[in-house]
């Protein structure tokens, strides 16, 4: 459910903007270092995640390092994990840095997005709304951690089955997040954000005893 959740709003977000030379970008600022705590809860599972995110290159570098801990209620069992997550460009990289195992594949959107205009692009994103059944309303800004918000929420319903996203964004960077469906509640809240603040590029880089496996024919989007 969660991961269905996470794929509508990527779906959602004005995640790509140009400047005037055409280069893409994901947000309106260069650099920036965020932290950010996640909760989930289900009737079957509760969790809360605490990621530090380090972007750099206009969002088309950024990684995540998270340490979830998970209440399995149907089993009555609590456990922990940590993992990161990279973009880099065309490549998405995810690794568990306690197992040093992780595996890769290319963002099926990054050569699509990077030939099209801004008027091709609006036209996938009203595309991929109707194939949610989605529907968006701008709501009043608000102020979030001192930055200026502009506020959209997304109603979709697939199957008679209704999903609620509010997301706040700043320079088309989520600050908050809330959402509610199919049995499940996910909120996401940056409780420190640094715009500016360029990361050192060692963050970005996979330690060289992980084994990295490359995914191929990625079921959710194939070309």
């Amino acid at each position: 459910m969660h991961k269905y959740l996470s794929l509508l709003i990527v779906l959602l977000l004005p995640l790509f903007i140009y400047s005037q030379d055409k280069n893409l970008k994901r947000y309106e600022f260069e650099n920036g270092y965020a932290e950010k705590i996640t909760k989930v809860v289900s009737s079957a599972l509760e969790s809360e995640t605490i990621e530090k995110i380090y972007i750099s290159e206009w969002g088309l570098k950024e990684v995540h390092i998270k340490h979830e801990k998970r209440n399995i209620k149907m089993i009555n069992k609590i456990d922990e994990s940590n993992s990161v997550s990279l973009l880099d460009g065309k490549w998405m990289i995810n690794y568990n840095p306690d197992t040093k195992e992780g595996t890769k594949m290319e963002n099926p959107f990054y050569d699509k997005m990077s030939s099209l205009d801004q008027s091709t692009l609006q036209n996938f994103g009203e595309q991929m709304k109707g194939a949610f059944n989605t529907t968006t309303t701008d709501l009043p800004n608000e102020n979030i951690l001192g930055f200026d918000c502009k506020v959209t929420e997304a109603v979709s319903e697939i199957a008679g089955m209704k999903t609620i996203v509010k997301m706040w964004l700043y320079k088309n960077f989520g600050l908050k997040l809330q959402s509610d469906g199919m049995g499940t509640s996910t909120s996401e809240t940056v409780t420190v954000f640094k715009e500016g603040e360029k990361p050192i590029e060692s963050v970005f880089t996979v330690p060289t005893d992980v084994k990295i496996t490359e995914a191929k024919n990625n079921p959710l989007f194939k070309k």
